[in-house]
C-alpha cells in the first residue's frame, strides 16, 4: 500500500513540474493547459479510493488530451534536449542493490552503519522504480536524499573506516551519481499518462 501511495504522489508531483515548465515558455497558448484539470484529478481520485483501478482513472483522459500532451512534449523538448539514461546500467545497479541489501542484512557490522547502508540502498531502489514516472529528476532527488543522510550520519560513516559493506555501497552510489550526471532533467508526463503507474 505504501508503494502505491508513493507512486501516486510522484505522479502528482510530475503534473506540477510539467505545468510549471510549460508556464515558463513565453507566449504559450492556453490550449496547451486544457488537459491539466482532468490529469490532476487522477492522483487525487485514486488517493481518495485506493481500492480503485488507476487504469480506469486514466481512461478519463481523452484522445484529444493526449494529442495536446504530445504538443506539450514537443515544446518542452525544444527547450532542453535530454541525454538518455542508460537503462541497462540502471537495471544492473538495481540488481546489485538487491544483492548488497541481502548481504548487509546478514553482515556483522555496527547497527547504526547497517541502518544507514540499508536505508541508502532502499532509497536507490525506490528512486529507480520511480524513474519510470518522473525521469532523471527523481534519481537526482535520490542522490540528494543519500547525501542528506550521509551528513546526518557522518560520525557513524567516518568511524566505519574501510568497512567492506560501506565500500560496496559507496561504489553503487558513485555509479548512480555518474549515470545521472550525464542526463538532464526532462518531463515524462506523456508516457506516465499513457502507461499504468502501478506495478503489475
Amino acid at each position: 500500500m505504501r508503494e502505491v501511495i508513493t507512486r501516486i504522489l510522484q505522479f502528482d508531483k510530475l503534473i506540477d513540474e510539467t505545468e510549471a515548465s510549460l508556464l515558463g515558455i513565453e507566449g504559450l497558448p492556453d490550449r496547451y493547459f486544457r488537459p491539466f484539470a482532468r490529469i490532476r484529478a487522477i492522483p487525487k481520485q485514486t488517493l481518495t479510493a485506493l481500492t480503485s483501478d488507476i487504469a480506469g482513472q486514466i481512461k478519463t483522459i481523452s484522445e484529444g488530451d493526449m494529442t495536446v500532451l504530445e504538443f506539450c512534449s514537443e515544446r518542452l523538448e525544444q527547450q532542453h534536449r535530454e541525454r538518455i539514461i542508460d537503462k541497462a546500467e540502471l537495471n544492473q545497479i538495481l540488481q546489485d542493490v538487491t544483492t548488497l541489501f541481502n548481504e548487509v542484512q546478514q553482515a556483522d557490522i555496527d547497527a547504526e552503519l547497517q541502518t544507514f547502508i540499508l536505508d541508502g540502498l532502499e532509497s536507490i531502489r525506490r528512486g529507480i522504480y520511480e524513474f519510470r514516472i518522473r525521469g532523471p529528476v527523481r534519481l537526482k532527488e535520490t542522490i540528494g536524499e543519500i547525501v542528506g543522510s550521509l551528513y546526518v550520519n557522518y560520525k557513524t560513516v567516518a568511524a566505519a573506516g574501510e568497512d567492506e559493506s560501506l565500500e560496496k555501497f559507496n561504489t553503487l552510489f558513485n555509479r548512480l551519481t555518474t549515470l545521472v550526471t550525464f542526463a538532464n532533467t526532462s518531463v515524462k508526463l506523456l508516457s506516465a499518462v499513457a502507461t499504468p503507474l502501478l506495478p503489475g
